[in-house]
């Protein structure tokens, strides 16, 4: 007797995200150390704070440090202008309304607090 597909068999080609090799017992621990180091730096040391070199951006000369945050300026305005370009494609208000959702309506209710 033969079994219908599951979606957790590995030839199974219509759940593609569900065709996880699990782990034998003779690794070392030392891939799972990896693992949790790369989770780690990925939030202890973002990208925005480490030059190509890992040297954290206050910890650098003043030029280098200008130059720095003046090309992580420069590639974050790119990609918020790309977003803004893409947005307006698809609806050329919804810039002017995502504007007011995110910055004008939270910001009138700061005369009512306290």
């Amino acid at each position: 007797m033969t079994l219908p597909d599951s979606p957790l068999d590995s030839t199974n080609k219509e759940y593609p995200l569900t065709n996880i090799e699990l782990r034998s017992s003779d690794h070392h621990h030392d891939d799972d150390h990896l693992n949790e180091r790369a989770i780690f730096d990925y939030l202890l040391r973002p990208d925005d704070s480490y030059d190509q070199n890992g040297i954290y951006w206050a910890d650098l000369s003043i030029s280098d440090r200008i130059k720095f945050v003046s090309s992580y300026n420069a590639a974050e305005t790119m990609r918020e202008f790309n977003e803004v370009i893409q947005m307006a494609k698809k609806n050329p208000f919804s810039p002017i309304a995502a504007y007011f959702r995110s910055t004008v309506l939270p910001g009138a209710g700061l005369g009512l607090e306290g």
